[in-house]
């Protein structure tokens, strides 16, 4: 084997080997669909420098781990790569642009789960609930509130539990009606009043400016609502680009 071969075998090796913290950005994206350089930054290079993050996610992009797509006119979002939906067993498809939709859903969960850690540990860090997180905590739950974008918060023995809910753009009452939308399945289930009497079950609108915060709250205001329900209304910046653009 000549010099060339071997320093071309060496280099891929060296690139097929994956650090623990590599391993958790790539966990990260099946989980969560996509990340941001913000989001490896927050969660995988605490305290460094900004460029540190495009630094590791450029690195996997060449090695086929993620694969890099267009966010905003400055930004950039990570799916998986070729080399990782081969290696989990995932649909290729994974590997392709988001729909303008999904794009602003996704993105709103990762910004919701930053923004709502406020300098918590690594062991507080808001994260999206899996399915299979969500039936233990909650065996009750039907099927269908299994796929919504869940956050569970306390320990084991006191779950609290956040239902999102992104705003793509529609007008405050059919916002709301799609939250009565995602309520009804649970009007049914006789464990749901005891969680809202305990305070454990918050349902969370993500919308992008303060007016339309405002307008949702009014409309929340115009409608019944079952006794111990509680709202929150977060912001997230990037969803008037995203959606303006669709």
């Amino acid at each position: 084997m000549n010099s060339g071969s071997r320093t071309e075998k060496s280099s891929r090796k060296s690139s097929s080997v994956l650090g623990k913290r590599d391993r958790a950005i790539l966990d990260d994206v099946v989980h969560y669909r996509l990340i941001t350089n913000d989001w490896v930054l927050a969660r995988h290079l605490t305290g460094a420098k900004p460029n540190a993050a495009v630094k590791v996610t450029g690195r996997l992009c060449r090695d086929g781990w993620l694969e890099g797509h267009s966010f905003t006119r400055r930004k950039r979002y990570f799916t998986a790569g070729t080399r990782l939906v081969k290696q989990r067993g995932l649909p290729l498809a994974r590997t392709r642009p988001l729909g303008t939709q999904s794009l602003a859903m996704r993105i709103a969960v990762l910004r919701y789960c930053l923004s709502g850690e406020k300098g918590s540990s690594a062991s507080e860090r808001v994260t999206l609930s899996s399915q299979d997180e969500m039936r233990v905590a909650f065996p009750w739950l039907p099927p269908a509130i299994l796929h919504k974008a869940n956050v569970l918060s306390g320990d084991e023995t006191h779950r609290t539990w956040r239902m999102l809910r992104v705003d793509l753009g529609g007008r405050p009452d059919h916002v709301v009606r799609k939250c009565v939308g995602d309520l009804t399945p649970l009007a049914e289930c006789p464990e749901f009043p005891q969680l809202l009497a305990e305070r454990r079950f918050i349902y969370v609108f993500l919308t992008a400016s303060r007016h339309k915060k405002r307008t949702i709250e009014q409309a929340l205001a115009d409608r019944p609502w079952p006794s111990g329900i509680h709202f929150q209304i977060g912001l997230v910046c990037e969803l008037a680009e995203l959606i303006a653009t669709s």
